[in-house]
């Protein structure tokens, strides 16, 4: 092989890897409503460091009864998961999932 063609691979390849890497883009905080309150530092936590966010309930659902597309991946994962739970978007794609924080630091190092 000549120069040219590991030059040609290894800009491929850094290309496919540094685009796999996805940043969040939206938060959704899912929880029972039931004898549970989202700490408030969560969304402001969130809004410092550009995450739009939404705090659901994991019942949520549209007029004709159907949970909403924008956010049936998240409260699926969060579900999962267990609630209360943070769940962090690119777009419709779940990145991660993690339960909610007992204090903003410990928010503000799990979205690094």
């Amino acid at each position: 092989m000549k120069l040219i063609d590991y030059f040609v691979i290894i800009c491929v390849l850094l290309f496919v890897f540094s685009s796999s890497v996805q940043s969040p883009d939206r938060a959704v905080v899912v929880y029972e409503s039931e004898g549970y309150t989202v700490p408030p530092f969560v969304q402001s936590v969130l809004r410092d460091s550009g995450i739009d966010s939404i705090v659901i309930d994991q019942d949520v659902v549209t007029g004709d009864g159907k949970t909403p597309e924008s956010v049936a991946a998240a409260i699926a994962a969060a579900q999962k998961n267990g609630l209360p739970a943070i769940v962090l978007l690119n777009g419709l794609k779940v990145l991660t999932v993690f339960d909610v924080p007992a204090t903003a630091e410990q928010l503000q190092e799990a979205i690094k």
